[in-house]
């Protein structure tokens, strides 16, 4: 498959990607009318002109006859298309016969649905070749120096970052975001992201990347700077106090900290947290832990167990809800304004989403969540049936670290309503991009490979 240079809107990509966990979604311009000041946020700015430059470019090659998009129904791109344009279609038939077909619309047309699927196509449009995954891969990584750093800072300094400056949209996108968040009396670090729980998945989605390097350096001094960011990493892991992130930083360890430094290194970094908690707020270290092991066994006084409780009445209101439209669900976008519940005796509109799956489940019904799960469970067996037959160390050892990313994405999806955070929703995207194009190159570097008998 032979493209057109495409140098400048390959640099465009990467320059979104590096600026896609560091501005804050509420960061953007207000532009004042007649009836009001609406607020265009910079992230969805920079989508739309990333998005635009890629048709643009798309059109030129079809109009050229420049390349011809005709995959083999065998290929893996072929297969995702196939998945994903399914989802789609019953995602739009859900929408089409919503309670609120507006509303539904313009969610489907949304970052949560559509535009994500264009992400993951613009990128592997624009990178199917070779030696470009790893490029991605580290400019991801150098974003996530930022946003880690400006997290170690909030701990240091004890307040958001962001609540230092005025800022404008802020108010109008996320009031009350800036507040400093705690839990059994320490804060949780929250960095550039929505909150704590979006911000220990996007880590949990960048530590097995970071992984990857340290295992692939062949230099000391990589070895040392991977080590420290892994541990840096690990840290303000541990900072956001995101019990479910604990989980899933103790899986990802188990899979890939085969080296026995890098096991001291989690070993040693466990303690040095808890010591480190315990001297940072003045009280004494043992008092500490049995307040930290409160918190986690939800019996705290402070009534940590909220977010839990929360969780729980929704669910059972979704389900209630879900009996209504079993099949096609109210439509998508419309769980906040249908699901309805009682949240410590009083009534509400349970508008926060806190579990991605009961939210597909009531949107789209049963018949939309399935397509969800057939469309998931089914790019992951790409992935692993790749994986599987992969001969070469570094090649199977980044199919591992793509799929651990894209468990631990799914994973805190049970605790987060991912798709609508696209900070890390397109993150996963990119994901699957990079794993597909892995495949493919793969695919070419197989045939050269492939013995020539001779006529002998």
């Amino acid at each position: 498959m032979q493209y057109v240079n495409n140098h400048w809107l390959k640099i465009l990509a990467l320059l979104y990607l590096f600026i896609l966990p560091i501005v804050p979604r509420y960061i953007g311009l207000e532009v004042s009318s007649g009836g009001g000041a609406p607020f265009f946020s910079v992230l969805r700015i920079a989508t739309v002109l990333l998005l635009s430059a890629w048709l643009l470019w798309g059109l030129f090659l079809t109009l050229g006859s420049a390349v011809g998009l005709r995959p083999r129904f065998s290929s893996p791109i072929f297969q995702v298309t196939m998945l994903v344009m399914l989802y789609l279609c019953i995602t739009l038939i859900s929408a089409l016969f919503s309670h609120d077909i507006k509303v539904s619309l313009k969610y489907f047309l949304s970052e949560s649905v559509l535009i994500g699927v264009l992400v993951f196509y613009c990128f592997y449009s624009v990178f199917c070749c070779r030696n470009t995954v790893d490029i991605i891969l580290k400019v991801w990584v150098m974003s996530s120096v930022i946003v880690v750093l400006i997290g170690v800072l909030e701990f240091l300094i004890g307040v958001s970052v962001f609540s230092l400056v005025e800022l404008p949209g802020r108010r109008e996108i996320a009031e009350g975001f800036i507040q400093t968040k705690e839990r059994a009396g320490f804060m949780r670090v929250q960095s550039t992201l929505d909150n704590p729980v979006t911000l220990s998945t996007y880590l949990l989605m960048t530590l097995p990347i970071v992984v990857y390097f340290y295992k692939n350096s062949f230099s000391v001094v990589g070895k040392v700077v991977y080590g420290i960011f892994i541990w840096l990493v690990m840290s303000i892991l541990f900072l956001t106090f995101v019990r479910s992130a604990w989980f899933f930083l103790f899986l990802s360890a188990v899979i890939l900290l085969k080296s026995k430094y890098l096991y001291l290194t989690f070993s040693g970094l466990v303690v040095l947290m808890v010591l480190v908690i315990g001297e940072w707020s003045g009280l004494g270290v043992s008092e500490n832990i049995e307040t930290i092991t409160k918190s986690i066994l939800l019996q705290e006084e402070r009534q940590v167990n909220k977010s839990t409780v929360y969780r729980m009445e929704m669910l059972m209101a979704g389900f209630e809800t879900l009996k209504a439209s079993p099949f096609l669900g109210v439509g998508p976008g419309n769980f906040g304004s249908e699901v309805e519940g009682v949240y410590f005796g009083e009534k509400i509109y349970f508008e926060h989403h806190e579990n991605y799956y009961i939210k597909v489940l009531v949107e789209t019904g049963l018949l939309g969540f399935s397509a969800y799960l057939f469309m998931v469970i089914g790019i992951i067996r790409i992935i692993w049936k790749a994986r599987r037959s992969e001969t070469n160390l570094k090649i199977k050892s980044l199919y591992t670290v793509i799929l651990l990313s894209i468990i631990n994405y799914l994973g805190m999806s049970f605790f987060l309503d991912s798709f609508s955070y696209f900070q890390v929703s397109f993150l996963f995207w990119v994901l699957i991009a990079l794993a597909i194009i892995t495949i493919g190159n793969n695919g070419e570097r197989q045939q050269y490979l492939v013995p020539i008998k001779s006529n002998k």
